[in-house]
């Protein structure tokens, strides 16, 4: 598939989730949300890893302290992140920071990792994310942006933790990208499913049928198949 289809396709399905977040985090807790997200993403993937070859499906010991690090910082502190912050912030608005995705990387990259970047993608990165403002920007201008000030931080913490967790799955060079993320997604499931029992009580959830379904499209598409295609890329 050609990059720029695959990189369009991760953006249609990506930006989609702020939507039906924000149809389900009334009813649903912030832990447990995260946790089904992963769930049925790490089972969307583990259904599509029984496809692959025995080879394809090898993987380097060496690779599960990278599964958990990414674990933490693609899927746990994010997901959490913004859940909680979509409590009080419009979608719109969470897609727009949500967008910084990439600015954050190439900060991370020029700070830490002292790694230089040409003029070109810095520029490309900018204009890309005054696109997102542009399309994302609130019905109501400054006064949603600055509606909730803990909710903005909580999603610009969750695209620093995605800016983060984009470098450290440069670590992952060899094998299929569907059996890393399946790792990753059911390492982030052996996290999350312990907390959100004990403290939101989520075998108590009392949820409409619709909102079963939005839950399910957010596991199998947000958490599963774009994380897939997200390491293609």
């Amino acid at each position: 598939m050609n990059k720029y289809v695959l990189l369009l396709l991760i953006s249609c399905i990506w930006g989609s989730q702020f939507f039906f977040i924000a149809l389900v985090i009334d009813d649903v807790g912030v832990i447990t949300l995260s946790a089904i997200k992963a769930c049925i993403g790490g089972i969307c993937l583990l259904f599509i890893g029984f496809f692959l070859s025995k080879e394809e499906r090898r993987v380097n010991k060496s690779y599960y302290k990278w599964y958990i690090i990414i674990a933490v910082f693609e899927v746990v502190l994010p997901f959490a992140f913004i859940a909680q912050g979509q409590k009080t912030v419009p979608s719109s608005v969470a897609a727009m920071l949500i967008g910084m995705v990439p600015v954050f990387t190439i900060l991370f990259l020029i700070a830490f990792f002292k790694r230089k970047s040409t003029m070109p993608e810095i520029t490309s990165i900018l204009f890309g994310f005054a696109g997102i403002v542009f399309l994302s920007w609130p019905t109501h201008g400054f006064q949603d942006l600055f509606n909730s000030i803990q909710g903005n931080i909580l999603l610009i913490l969750a695209a620093m933790s995605f800016g983060l967790s984009l470098i450290i799955l440069e670590k992952l060079n060899e094998g299929s990208s569907v059996i890393h993320m399946r790792n990753v997604l059911l390492i982030a499931n052996a996290m999350l499913i312990p907390m959100s029992l004990v403290f939101e009580q989520s075998f108590e959830l009392d949820l409409e049928r619709s909102q079963t379904i939005y839950l399910v499209i957010l596991g199998i598409f947000h958490a599963g198949v774009v994380f897939m295609h997200y390491l293609i890329g």
